[in-house]
């Protein structure tokens, strides 16, 4: 057990060492998080070692207390992971999804955290000590478990997909100066889930060796030798692969918007085209119209015609054609008196008394009598 307490002892120091000096270096802003991180960890096997070597019955605020930690690093680790892969949006639903189940486990343990004193140690000498359990602590520490280890999962998806967007992006590279971040995910992984089986050990013994619950406080210790190791080798790994990536990135981007800018600029000249061919040429009053015609004499094909008339104009053809016929019946239906109403309406490009009326119902909300007396009435 002596052993056990120097390694994590150790660790724990360089770990805050670590991360302090990730969050102090110049021109890093954008690795803070991962300092961040990386305290968290630190501080998760920091309290494991002082439930070691102090006596809890002096110190019971602290049982149960490294279970937090890694509910809030490990999704932290899949929001730093997504910004150096560049998928990371702001403002995205899902983002805040990634600290639910910390919340869920918060709230749930509030009352455990208020607690007195007895409860506490009862706690830890049950469960922390390898003795049997309640069934509810015991599946409770199940959940928590398994959704670390699917958290880890999705990490070590988006270490993948950093690898491959450094690929897309760099002719060379030093795939030494990515590994570290597939070493964190996958370890990340090894540990969560070696923690999990180690969860499920309860529900059919009823001890579990003490030992057991110190191999996560361990290979996190480990890990941070490893980042420790790595960064004094490769001072600048966080900063000149990630940064020229998250540039590029950004240049793609910045590009791709220009490129909708100017879709959208080409699609509201050819919006205009459309509407002007069919106004100024009057093609609303041909009974017979279909779009294959509207194309043809806009010179638009009809697939975009199509897609204008139904994205950009939030409508179909149908109801923009009656739409024209429309303005002219009733601009006519007050110049021409003497003029019948289904004459107009056949001159304005209707077929049919009916479509007519329905149509000029359902724009107008009243018939076309009761619009000449509404409007003689205004005159």
């Amino acid at each position: 057990m002596e052993i056990i307490e120097r390694i994590i002892l150790v660790g724990a120091i360089q770990g805050f060492f670590l991360s302090f000096f990730i969050m102090v270096k110049k021109n890093m802003n954008f690795h803070r998080l991962f300092a961040f991180i990386l305290f968290l960890i630190t501080l998760a096997f920091s309290i494991a070692y002082l439930q070691i070597v102090l006596d809890v019955n002096s110190f019971p605020f602290l049982i149960k207390l490294n279970l937090l930690f890694p509910l809030a690093f490990i999704p932290l680790l899949i929001v730093f992971l997504k910004k150096i892969t560049g998928t990371f949006q702001k403002n995205q639903p899902l983002n805040f999804l990634f600290f639910l189940p910390l919340l869920l486990f918060l709230g749930y343990n509030l009352p455990f955290y208020f607690a007195n004193n007895e409860i506490k140690i009862d706690y830890f000498l049950r469960f922390e000590m390898g003795n049997k359990a309640s069934i509810s602590e015991i599946l409770e520490d199940v959940l928590i478990e398994f959704t670390l280890c699917l958290f880890s999962i999705w990490a070590v998806i988006e270490a993948k997909s950093y690898a491959k967007r450094i690929d897309d992006v760099f002719s060379n590279h030093t795939k030494t100066k990515i590994g570290w971040i597939n070493f964190l995910s996958f370890s990340m992984f090894t540990l969560t889930f070696f923690a999990f089986v180690l969860s499920l050990i309860p529900l059919f013994l009823d001890q579990v060796p003490l030992e057991f619950h110190f191999i996560t406080a361990i290979g996190s210790t480990l890990i941070v030798y490893y980042i420790a190791y790595f960064f004094l080798i490769n001072p600048d790994a966080l900063k000149d692969i990630s940064d020229n990536l998250r540039h590029t990135f950004e240049m793609i981007e910045t590009e791709a918007g220009k490129q909708v800018k100017k879709q959208e600029d080409l699609n509201a000249e050819i919006e205009h085209k459309i509407l002007q061919v069919l106004e100024h040429q009057k093609l609303y009053q041909n009974p017979e119209l279909t779009i294959g015609e509207l194309s043809e004499k806009s010179g638009i094909p009809v697939y975009l015609t199509s897609k204008i008339i139904n994205q950009n104009l939030k409508t179909n053809f149908y109801t923009l054609v009656n739409r024209y016929r429309l303005q002219q019946v009733k601009k006519e239906l007050m110049l021409y008196p003497k003029k019948t109403i289904i004459e107009i309406a056949y001159g304005a490009g209707f077929n049919s008394k009916t479509t007519f009326y329905e149509v000029f119902k359902k724009e107008t909300g009243i018939a076309p009598s009761e619009f000449i007396q509404q409007n003689k009435s205004a005159n």
